[in-house]
């Protein structure tokens, strides 16, 4: 075990390395949030007298987008499953159960079932949470769930549950427009800005749709801090190709689907502003990062069960904008500002990740993945990036981020990236002179990285990858001035089977779908126990292939060509 010492210089170096590349602004309010924000005593009180703007109503009509379909039956009973877990929460609901994994009870307070919720047990639910929560308190009013649930309460309240508002009891409607209210209040004072990314962005469209569905000084002000935030962070959010600059696919549809949500809550403003061109983009890039069955790729921070499918996003996209959405070229396209290619060859596909792990100030979500890439073969996928199954740091989580979880070169057992706790990344790799162009069932790709130049030697990993006539050649090279160990690795679907055809050879099967892969070059071949995790709370064993050197100057080729299965 380290000394003690050295654990402590080790941290403080992880910490140097991740807090430099924050924003000043991210800086200030960090320091705001941690030092001087917990001794604030005074809480907001609720408003009683809070007026909806009667003459509020969506551009569009408002499609629920949520995945955690809970059956009436169990509504009821109180019973709830969220990431794989059912938890009954007997009566009164145990809203707060500090033994439940966070993220688990941040889903609980979404309040997303509550778009399949009959209406008594909507109104049951709504009327247990306030009890529970008369005043701000964590985790319902920390301000991420607070916005969703917000966004939530206000969709309902103004589409299917309006009804209901407008016929309830005087004391009843003022409670819930009261504690809304309020929240409303509160997250204005607890904006996520030493976040800053997603959340902030998230917190921005609530504000939008609570700044439209009140009247009055507070609602018109929420309103102008949501704007002025929406413009600015849209940009940053969304890069000129169209694809979210955190990298993940399930956070891409996310977000998006919040900013159709502020559009339509506030369409008139929206209109004259970039916004609606902004989402256009966005929804086309969508459209690219999804598989045969409507789910996002699963690159970086993103799991299935999550984001809504894409076939459902891009519906709610063409109500708000009012237009078609633009889909590019069926065969494939590379996004040279996002980093990932992809090209399609009727049922076979290749999508190549050769991103930045995301924004210098918000990489939490990266994976170390530069160079991975996705494998299918007449529809069956034989490569496939490991996924994510959990946010708790601990093994699982160090698994999934880690370069020996991604079809990609490992080093000497470390990553491309200093990852360390559960979200934060010290020293990162950068994708070097990237060259990429996909036509029609080709795709030609080309780079460097410097993520291990902090090793002994400054090694450095070169890939290149050609995809043509459904044969994909790919070409690696190490050089360093030091020997390393090296380890490239080829993750399996859990439902691929592989077969040794030799030393340097082997078969990948899918179902009627398979390919030999065969190697040229100085190293091993040998077949290890890898996991794949589609889903939160879910590890299925699979296999990878994996090839081993150990070298200075270092270079192999990996060719995988479809064949028949046997």
């Amino acid at each position: 075990m380290a000394h003690p010492l050295t654990q402590i210089a080790r941290q403080g170096t992880l910490a140097f390395h991740t807090l430099r590349h924050l924003r000043p602004r991210q800086l200030a309010h960090l320091a705001w949030t941690r030092l001087l924000a917990p001794h604030r005593t005074a809480a907001p009180r609720v408003h009683s007298t809070a007026r909806r703007d009667p003459s509020f109503a969506l551009a569009a009509p408002a499609l629920p987008m949520h995945r955690c379909a809970i059956e009436p039956d169990d509504l009821a009973a109180n019973r709830f499953t969220f990431l794989n877990r059912t938890e009954h929460l007997a009566t009164p609901i145990r809203w707060n159960d500090p033994e439940l994994p966070l993220l688990w009870r941040y889903n609980l307070h979404y309040f997303d079932y509550l778009w399949d919720a009959p209406p008594h047990q909507a109104t049951r639910l709504l009327a247990d949470w306030l009890r529970a929560h008369p005043r701000p308190s964590a985790p319902a009013w920390d301000p991420y769930p607070l916005s969703v649930r917000t966004m939530n309460w206000t969709l309902l309240l103004t589409t299917r549950l309006r009804p209901w508002l407008e016929q309830a009891p005087t004391d009843t409607r003022d409670a819930l427009l009261g504690s809304l209210f309020t929240q409303g209040h509160h997250l204005r004072a607890h904006l996520e800005r030493h976040l800053d990314g997603n959340h902030l962005f998230t917190n921005a469209a609530a504000l939008a749709l609570l700044g439209r569905f009140f009247d009055g000084p507070a609602a018109h002000a929420w309103r102008s801090t949501a704007r002025r935030l929406l413009l600015t962070l849209a940009h940053e959010q969304f890069l000129p190709d169209g694809g979210h600059v955190e990298r993940s696919p399930m956070y891409h549809a996310l977000v998006l689907v919040n900013l159709l949500h502020a559009i339509n809550a506030d369409a008139a403003w929206a209109r004259q502003t970039p916004l609606p061109d902004v989402a256009a983009r966005a929804a086309a890039f969508l459209a690219q990062m999804t598989d045969r069955n409507g789910e996002v790729f699963l690159l970086n921070d993103s799991a299935h069960g999550i984001a809504p499918l894409t076939s459902r996003v891009l519906a709610y996209a063409r109500n708000v904008l009012g237009r078609p959405i633009a889909h590019r070229p069926r065969h494939g396209a590379s996004f040279l500002r996002t980093g990932y290619h992809l090209a399609r060859n009727g049922d076979d596909l290749l999508l190549v990740d050769a991103a930045p792990v995301g924004p210098d100030h918000q990489p939490g979500h990266a994976h170390g993945d530069i160079f991975s890439f996705e494998f299918t073969v007449d529809g069956r996928p034989l490569v496939v990036d490991t996924g994510l199954c959990d946010y708790l740091s601990g093994p699982d989580r160090s698994y999934v981020r880690s370069t020996a979880a991604h079809n990609t070169i490992e080093l000497d057992g470390q990553d491309q990236c200093e990852f360390w706790a559960a979200f934060r990344v010290a020293r990162r790799g950068r994708p070097h002179d990237v060259e990429a162009h996909a036509g029609p069932g080709t795709l030609r790709l080309s780079g460097w990285h410097d993520g291990y130049l902090r090793l002994p030697g400054r090694p450095v990993h070169h890939r290149a990858m050609t995809w043509e006539r459904r044969v994909l050649r790919i070409t690696d090279s190490v050089r360093s001035g030091r020997t390393h160990d090296i380890a490239s690795r080829l993750h399996l679907h859990p439902d691929a089977t592989v077969e040794r055809c030799g030393d340097r050879e082997v078969l990948i099967a899918n179902g009627p779908a398979a390919a030999r892969l065969r190697l040229d070059g100085t190293a091993r071949l040998s077949i290890e126990p890898a996991w794949h995790c589609p889903q939160f709370g879910i590890r299925i064993p699979t296999l990878a292939i994996t090839i081993r050197a150990r070298a200075s100057a270092w270079s192999a080729t990996a060719t995988l060509t479809p064949v028949q299965a046997a």
